[in-house]
Formats: structure tokens, C-alpha cells, sequence
């Protein structure tokens, strides 16, 4: 699993190790975990700040399904992620 799943959950993830990652290993942001799931996935159900350093390594990632044909904002809707989550992507 790529360094990338475990910054992304993490609300408090440091911007800079989560770019410092991508740089190291920028496939790190397209490789997917054993459902599926893809580290933007994470960082959305937390409004993780890393969303953008993510959303920047993969573009495409909002539109990629997992295992189970969901995207990433079914994710955020299905769990209750936090308030304005969708919306924090774009910063």
C-alpha cells in the first residue's frame, strides 16, 4: 500500500510529507487498497487539507470507481463525511 493511504484519513496530515510522498512516488495517488479505494477516497471523508495535493497527482481520481462501482463522493455522501468536504477539493 502506497505511503499515500495512511497521510490521506488524517485531518491533521502534514501537507508537506503528503507532497514529499507524491514526489518520491507519484503513483502513490493512483494506486488503489484492497477495496478499491484510491487515497483520495480517505482524505474526502475527512476534508483532509491533502485533498488538493491529491486531486493535483491524479485528476481523474473523482471519477474512478471502486471494487464495488462507487466513486469517491458516494464515499463522502454514505458516511457523513464532514460538512463541506466536496467543496474543500477545490482550494
Amino acid at each position: 500500500m502506497a505511503g499515500c493511504h495512511f497521510t490521506a484519513p488524517s485531518f491533521m496530515a502534514s501537507q508537506t510529507v503528503t507532497n514529499a510522498l507524491l514526489e518520491a512516488n507519484p503513483s502513490g495517488a493512483h494506486n488503489k487498497d484492497g477495496e478499491g479505494c484510491m487515497p483520495l477516497y480517505y482524505a474526502a471523508l475527512k476534508a483532509a487539507p491533502v485533498m488538493s495535493s491529491l486531486l493535483r497527482a491524479n485528476p481523474k481520481a473523482p471519477v474512478n470507481k471502486d471494487d464495488e462501482g462507487l466513486l469517491p463522493l458516494h464515499h463522502v455522501c454514505s458516511k457523513g463525511a464532514a460538512e463541506g468536504s466536496v467543496f474543500k477539493a477545490k482550494q
